[in-house]
């Protein structure tokens, strides 16, 4: 099954989540992970995080794998209209 994420890194380094929806863009901050896809996905995974570049720009992260990968929840921090 294949997921897809859209993650944005501040100038501070902070990593967010991107949740499109109800005609908003919410960033709500990355928790950590959840899923069980094997090393080569977890690889992945901080590889791609470690070279985001910290310019607030949305990037996709895709992946093959059985779980969702993020954590995160509560009310997010930012919003965007």
């Amino acid at each position: 099954m294949s997921h897809e994420h859209i993650l944005t890194k501040d100038a501070e380094g902070e990593v967010w989540i991107v949740v499109l929806g109800k005609g908003e863009i919410r960033l709500y901050p990355f928790l950590g992970r959840t899923a069980h896809n094997g090393d080569e996905e977890r690889q992945q995974f901080e590889i791609f995080v470690a070279s985001l570049p910290k310019d607030h720009a949305f990037h996709r992260y895709t992946y093959e794998g059985a779980e969702e990968t993020f954590h995160f929840g509560g009310v997010p921090t930012h919003s965007l209209a």
